[in-house]
């Protein structure tokens, strides 16, 4: 599947309409949205824009060593969840500003799996994260009405430089308030605090 991340728009796919047992003309950007488990669409919509942001944010990277392993459940035909396994490759053509990515999807429904995302990223000069489950997003501790507005920002694909700006704070402020409420829910990167506000309801 070719997708092109500013439009959201799928440029061809074949392999996931035989994988998933939809028609043809169901397979477009909304309809991926509608077909990943609820619970787990927030975290693997943040993991997606993370990377994209970082792309952007990062011209030196070389896309060619620039991967990402997505494992998650989507509903087939049937109505019926199912995990999958998702092998990405990000690429900017010649001439073209745009970032695509390239998806292969594997089945991994005859694997026992437990609820929950699991990820892992390679690439030079990008924060690479562990292919493991989220933390436990249950956390006790309360986030600040001004962490809120900065975690909205994030889930809205800003970057420190543009949050500071829209939150009206210095770009210290904005890089100590993300250390702070990683230290404080207990967390390792910024995905999974935008996954626990979805959860929550907080943004």
């Amino acid at each position: 599947m070719l997708y092109e991340f500013k439009s959201r728009d799928i440029i061809r796919h074949r392999g996931p309409l035989r994988l998933l047992g939809f028609e043809h003309e169901l397979i477009n950007k909304f309809f991926l949205d509608s077909i990943v488990h609820p619970d787990e669409l927030p975290t693997v919509k943040a993991i997606y824009r993370d990377i994209a942001n970082q792309i952007h944010e990062k011209p030196d990277v070389l896309l060619e060593k620039v991967s990402l392993s997505l494992s998650f459940r989507i509903r087939r035909s049937n109505g019926i969840y199912y995990r999958i396994n998702s092998q990405n490759q990000f690429i900017k053509p010649k001439g073209d500003s745009e970032l695509y990515m390239i998806t292969i999807i594997n089945d991994l429904s005859h694997l026992e799996y437990n609820q929950g995302v699991f990820w892992k990223i390679k690439g030079d000069g990008l924060e690479l994260f562990n292919f493991k489950k989220e933390k436990d997003l249950n956390c006790t501790k309360s986030l600040t009405k001004r962490e809120i507005d900065l975690i909205k920002c994030m889930a809205d694909g800003l970057d420190s430089k543009n949050i500071a700006v829209t939150l009206n704070i210095s770009l210290h402020t904005v890089n100590t308030h993300r250390k702070n409420m990683l230290k404080k829910m207990k967390f390792d990167n910024s995905i999974q605090l935008i996954s626990y506000a979805f959860r929550n309801h907080l943004i």
